[in-house]
């Protein structure tokens, strides 16, 4: 065996290590749910691990204030994108035909959400956000698209879409396997999620030519600057200071001030929306081509082969 490549697990780090062989973790986010005994056993594996492929500079920096890991092992090889699944030539066809099963007019701003219908993603303060919006654009809409993995928050969800009087400009449109061609029909990409490690949609939206509203959070601050990208700040601290032991009350408790900074970030988004078809981002899709997050998974993994970190 050339080495092992850890998902989310820490399994058998200390025999790979005694037996000389490289034992990479990839770190896919900010573990903010962990308990102390997953916490531990991390911190045990840490001297058997060669290297940690960290999805985001956030996804290492929790790793190593948070969960007390080796930093000095740590390399950032963010996740990629098929970029070829967003042509532009697609653009006229895709926004007519969604746009006509949304029942949705063309002059509409819409706002699109790609994510899991969970708490950690807070589609509920968007909701709450959207309403706000609708105040100043009457005419605006707000597409969801992700399948309901929390069958309550799920209920809880349509429950306040219904109390907020915002039934007709919201639109459940369910799990789509390739959500290239939403970002077509839709204008602005909102992400709002407590946390991320890397989110394709938000990479896939940008290299789109959307416009993007997202919580600081994951590798959206690694895109920062970026034309078009409006970066909120979430409703706590800084997210090493984020635990299991706040999460309900991240994910549960009323936030106004949150809901407030996420409303106004879409109302300076709707100005930035062009009706023409979006050229490709070229500058992005080639960075974050998924070719290159290969080369980079298989350098590290030479890396270790021939030189393996001090275990």
């Amino acid at each position: 065996m050339a080495l092992v490549n850890a998902h989310y697990s820490v399994f058998a780090a200390k025999e790979c290590a005694a037996a000389g062989i490289p034992f990479i973790q990839t770190l896919h986010n900010a573990y903010v749910w962990l308990d102390p005994q997953a916490i531990r056993r991390h911190q045990q594996a840490d001297p058997h691990t060669a290297a940690y492929a960290c999805v985001s500079a956030t996804a290492a920096r929790y790793a190593d204030q948070a969960l007390g890991l080796d930093a000095a092992k740590m390399r950032v090889l963010p996740n990629g994108i098929n970029a070829s699944r967003l042509s532009p030539s697609d653009y006229p066809q895709n926004r007519k035909r969604l746009r006509a099963k949304w029942q949705l007019p063309d002059s509409a701003p819409v706002f699109l959400n790609v994510a899991s219908l969970m708490a950690s993603k807070a589609q509920l303060p968007l909701v709450q956000a959207f309403a706000s919006v609708l105040e100043q654009a009457p005419e605006a809409r707000l597409v969801l698209l992700g399948q309901a993995m929390e069958p309550a928050y799920h209920r809880q969800l349509k429950q306040a879409v219904k109390r907020l009087g915002v039934t007709s400009q919201v639109r459940f449109a369910g799990y789509h396997r390739d959500p290239a061609p939403h970002y077509h029909a839709a204008d602005v990409f909102v992400l709002p999620s407590f946390w991320e490690g890397w989110s394709l949609s938000l990479a896939e939206a940008l290299a789109s030519g959307m416009p993007a509203v997202a919580t600081q959070v994951g590798a959206a601050e690694d895109f920062a600057g970026h034309p078009g990208l409006q970066l909120v700040a979430p409703p706590y601290g800084d997210i090493t200071e984020l635990n299991r032991q706040r999460l309900h009350q991240v994910l549960h408790a009323e936030d106004p001030a949150f809901v407030q900074r996420l409303a106004a970030a879409m109302l300076q988004a709707i100005p930035a929306i062009s009706r023409a078809s979006r050229p490709l981002n070229a500058e992005v899709a080639e960075r974050l081509a998924s070719r290159r997050a290969y080369a980079r998974y298989a350098s590290l993994f030479q890396a270790c082969r021939m030189s393996p970190f001090a275990s």
